[in-house]
């Protein structure tokens, strides 16, 4: 039997353990954040949603390679866990707003391990596609479950399985930018913070606050 697992354990091993964190937030090129006062949208985005900003943070981390951004919001218990995970799953005035001032598709994504994965597009402040799939509806076939490269394959049909496609990433490597080391961004308005040292060479200065 080798490194057999049965359907319904090799499911739990892909989107039900610690392995998989619960994650969500807001994903795009680098070169769209361009002149943008990242931090200030933000302020201004939670006053819409009616949360303070005293004692929240964007969290930014950068794929270099790919050139691929992802925010976050971080600092308060709702930002925080599976709690941000649903957060973001649901919140995506960000994402609307980003690709509003700057004019690029931005994907709102959500992971709840054992529960869904969720990717929402946005272009020019508006819902132009979206996909969730519920880890309940995935039926594994024997051979999807007893072999790591056809579960793969199987992933890679999934919504971030796409979006990872998109950024010329693979899965896995899309769901690391939540853990790559990356800064966070006080939205308090009392400081500016210089990018250049995670960002690309060629890539453009940022604004921050």
């Amino acid at each position: 039997m080798g490194g057999y697992k049965p359907a319904a354990l090799r499911r739990w091993d892909a989107t039900g353990d610690s392995r998989l964190d619960a994650q969500g937030g807001y994903l795009l090129r680098v070169e769209s954040l361009r002149e943008l006062d990242v931090a200030g949208l933000a302020r201004s985005v939670l006053a819409l949603e009616g949360l303070e900003a005293d004692g929240v943070s964007l969290q930014l981390g950068i794929h270099p390679r790919r050139k691929v951004a992802r925010l976050a919001f971080r600092g308060a218990r709702q930002f925080e866990g599976l709690a941000g995970a649903r957060w973001h799953a649901t919140h995506h005035l960000m994402a609307s707003q980003l690709s509003l001032r700057t004019g690029a598709a931005v994907q709102a994504y959500a992971v709840l391990p054992g529960e869904l994965e969720k990717v929402v597009t946005y272009g020019n402040g508006r819902q132009v596609g979206g996909e969730t799939l519920s880890y309940d509806d995935v039926e594994l076939t024997d051979e999807q479950a007893s072999d790591d490269a056809a579960y793969a394959l199987l992933q890679r049909s999934w919504p971030l399985g796409h979006l990872a496609h998109v950024f010329g990433l693979g899965r896995e490597e899309l769901l690391s930018l939540a853990g790559r080391p990356g800064l966070l961004l006080s939205l308090d308005g009392r400081e500016t913070i210089d990018l250049d040292a995670l960002l690309p060479e060629t890539a453009p200065s940022l604004r921050m606050g």
